[in-house]
């Protein structure tokens, strides 16, 4: 700061102007969860949380609520998280958190032998975890000409006992190359589609 008078006589000092700091918020990393898991996110701040007036998060959807600094959350697709927090200064500091969500594995085979009597692979089904997969809706075998030879519903997976044994009404069908569809209903309530070919080999 400088000061001259009426005398023309200069003064001079240094002062600091310190700037009020803001409202910093802090989200841990991003992070991947397994279909149905819960996980606690919480947000940190670096202003008294009395002096808070406002706290939100946004969406909504997938969170046990939306005006704490701490949260549940449970999504059932990637979804990206924003917090804003306020204080009564009117200052307001943001951060977002992407969550993605990792769907059930799911493994269906391509090769099958049911006629080989080695107890092995001899029916074709589905095979998966569990965990975040309510059932399988609907499991359908087709000739290369669009013939159902094979129809299965509400079942889970991993069952031995479910499943097509390469066979149309009784009868052994000939080696070669089918086609498959599948609906799988997940805990989100998402139908997830599958669809493909299975070899048939002796």
């Amino acid at each position: 700061m400088v000061v001259t008078d009426g005398k023309g006589c200069t003064w001079r000092e240094e002062i600091e102007i310190l700037e009020e700091e803001g409202v910093l918020v802090t989200l841990p990393e991003d992070m991947t969860i397994e279909l149905s898991d819960e996980v606690s996110i919480e947000g940190v701040i670096n202003v008294d949380p009395s002096t808070v007036t406002q706290i939100t998060w946004y969406p909504p959807y997938g969170l046990d609520r939306t005006d704490s600094l701490v949260v549940l959350a449970s999504p059932g697709i990637a979804v990206l998280y924003t917090l804003t927090v306020q204080d009564e200064r009117g200052c307001i500091g943001i951060d977002s958190i992407t969550i993605v969500v990792h769907d059930p594995d799911i493994f269906i085979p391509t090769v099958f032998s049911p006629y080989n009597d080695d107890g092995i692979n001899d029916r074709f089904t589905i095979f998966g975890e569990t965990r975040g997969l309510v059932q399988i809706d609907r499991f359908e075998v087709f000739s290369r000409w669009g013939e159902r030879l094979y129809s299965a519903e509400n079942f889970q997976p991993n069952d031995p006992n479910i499943g097509w044994d390469g066979t149309r009404a009784g009868h052994k069908l000939n080696p070669g190359v089918y086609v498959y569809y599948a609906q799988l209903r997940l805990t989100d309530g998402r139908i997830k589609t599958l669809k493909g070919e299975v070899i048939l080999i002796e």
